[in-house]
This record gives C-alpha cells, sequence and structure tokens, in this order.
C-alpha cells in the first residue's frame, strides 16, 4: 500500500470540474463522510491540461451538514501557492491533498483560484489512509 492512492469506486466530489479562473466554484456531488477519525483526505488532481501560473494558488473551502442541506464552511480555508508555473499539467498530477478534519455527515467541496487565466480541469475524491 505504500506509495498507492486507495480510494473507493465513485466516491468524487467532482470529476473533470472546470478549474475556475479568478473565483470559487462548487464541486456537484456531497458525499456522507461524518466521524471518520481521521481516516480519510481528499485528494485534489488535474484532470486534463491544468495551467496556473506561477506565485498563484488554489484554494479549497470545505462545507459540513449534519441534515445534507444547511452546510457551513471549516476553517481553515486551505490554499496551495505554486512556486513555479504549472503548464499542461496532465491526468493525475497532484495538485493538494488533505487530510480531512472530523466533520458532520455530510461533505462538499468548493475550489477556487486567484489566476484570471487558470485552465483545465481538476477531480476532486476521497482517498483513504492507511493506518
Amino acid at each position: 500500500m505504500y506509495k498507492n492512492k486507495l480510494r473507493a469506486a465513485d466516491q468524487y466530489f467532482g470529476k473533470g470540474v472546470t478549474l475556475p479562473a479568478n473565483t470559487t466554484a462548487a464541486c456537484p456531488n456531497v458525499l456522507v463522510v461524518g466521524a471518520h477519525g481521521g481516516s480519510l483526505a481528499l485528494e485534489l488532481e488535474a484532470a486534463n491540461g491544468v495551467n496556473l501560473a506561477a506565485g498563484k494558488k488554489v484554494t479549497v473551502t470545505l462545507q459540513d451538514s449534519a441534515d445534507g442541506t444547511t452546510f457551513a464552511t471549516l476553517q481553515p480555508v486551505m490554499s496551495s501557492t505554486f512556486a513555479s508555473a504549472l503548464a499542461s499539467a496532465g491526468k493525475g498530477t497532484s495538485l493538494m491533498s488533505i487530510v480531512l478534519p472530523d466533520c458532520r455527515k455530510y461533505l462538499k467541496v468548493q475550489i477556487g483560484t486567484d489566476d484570471a487565466a487558470a485552465v483545465g480541469t481538476v477531480d476532486a475524491y476521497l482517498r483513504y489512509l492507511a493506518r
């Protein structure tokens, strides 16, 4: 299991989500993840041709809910600044990995950038952590 990403079938917050340019966008799926005891991570990886300028950042906002309808933002909001430019990052290139905090039953994800020229698509999915 070392150096392998353990994921369950179709546990995606979003597949092929268009990387938003200088704004945020919600992933289409809400997943049930509550009370996982630190055994899950959110993996954000390139799905196709991600371009991001040097010094720009990708931001991930996690929101949880007890009932699946009223969501609250979990703090802190996570971000990653890229020291060098990403040029046509191909499928599977990891952009960010976040160990999820314990949260309420439902979780949804918003992705954002501060790059007006950001292009490409990303996958956001759950990854199981070896314990």
